[in-house]
């Protein structure tokens, strides 16, 4: 009897020993975590709200410095979820994770004319720079819940401090396309836009002056569960193939489920723009009521430089702030997390 109560001992010490590894494994620090590609906090951006809280971030990655910098962003704030801070910002950096306003740069770029209602506001800023054309190019959402218009607005730049007035490029009915979150590719003279409607639906058209568009065409996307749906996105032709960023949700009615209250960061990438490859998911939020990133992760932008991969990511926290975190990693299917600024800048 006492040989098998040795045993028994023994038996519960390696049981204990195996629970305790399977814990230091799902710690967050390390890769086999679930949230490994979760930043520990975020960026900081001086907006013209006085406070650092964005969303809807676009960066692009130069050949050479314009007015003094290499990298460039554009994003809107959101403070607490306002719409009416929900306006077009631009910043520049040189090290991936310091950004800061360009001299003789006011932001915000736009607000809308009726500035005062929440039935009119901005969104979804996207910039790409046209190497054809040798400036900056901007594109940001208006909508008008009055007259249930959605807006693309235009601007360009070539030193990206002094901008163009806004120019509508394309309006649509918000009951017949509400052009969430457009992302837009110039290539072979021709702008390629991707965009999101209500339903969780992906659209692709395009244009060669922003004059006329050619007729949506419906992307059949592949996630690995057939109730998602796509809230936001980015698309960037990479190394010869389109890649893209879709932050996607439950469709309404899946058991404990919610729409848009969960969302997470899929990766997939495309040969021909229109057929896209089975997406991944890459970032998800914490669910920790105390993290930037908590509650959802929204929009999201990517650029490559070098070796590594680094993705910008918009996060939610369940206080309703809105802030912007990095990762990074050989791959978009592989990232870590930043967990500080050193880590980036001995990359470069």
């Amino acid at each position: 009897m006492k040989k098998v109560k040795v045993i028994s001992i023994s038996a519960l010490g390696i049981i204990l020993v195996m629970l305790l590894t399977t814990y230091l494994y799902m710690d967050s620090n390390n890769k086999d975590s679930m949230y490994y590609a979760n930043a520990k906090e975020p960026l900081e951006f001086e907006t013209a709200y006085n406070s650092s809280e964005v969303t809807h971030p676009s960066v692009i990655n130069l050949n050479k410095k314009i007015s003094g910098y290499k990298y460039w962003m554009a994003n809107t704030p959101y403070v607490k979820s306002n719409a009416l801070t929900e306006n077009p910002h631009i910043f520049a950096s040189n090290d991936l994770v310091n950004w800061e306003v360009p001299k003789g740069l006011v932001n915000p770029l736009d607000i809308p004319t009726i500035s005062n209602s929440q039935k009119h506001y901005n969104s979804d800023t996207d910039l790409i720079y046209n190497e054809k054309k040798h400036c900056f190019e901007l594109t940001w959402r208006y909508v008008n819940r009055d007259d249930g218009m959605i807006t693309i607005f235009y601007s360009s730049s070539t030193n990206g401090i002094k901008w163009t007035p806004r120019k509508n490029i394309i309006t649509t009915k918000f009951s017949d396309d509400a052009l969430l979150s457009q992302s837009i590719v110039y290539e072979n003279n021709i702008y390629k836009m991707w965009s999101v409607d209500m339903d969780g639906s992906v659209y692709y058209r395009e244009t060669k002056d922003f004059k006329i568009w050619s007729p949506r065409k419906n992307i059949v996307m592949n996630y690995n569960d057939p109730h998602l749906k796509a809230w936001h996105l980015e698309v960037k032709k990479q190394d010869g193939k389109y890649e893209m960023l879709v932050d996607t949700y439950y469709a309404v009615g899946i058991p404990n489920k919610k729409d848009r209250k969960h969302l997470s960061l899929y990766h997939t990438n495309s040969n021909d723009a229109l057929n896209w490859s089975e997406a991944k998911e890459i970032i998800r939020p914490t669910m920790n009521v105390d993290d930037f990133d908590g509650k959802r992760i929204y929009r999201s932008s990517f650029i490559k430089e070098g070796s590594y991969y680094y993705v910008y990511y918009g996060g939610f926290a369940f206080d309703k702030s809105t802030r912007v975190g990095l990762s990074y990693g050989k791959t978009l299917d592989d990232l870590k997390g930043m967990e500080s600024k050193v880590e980036i800048l001995k990359l470069k």
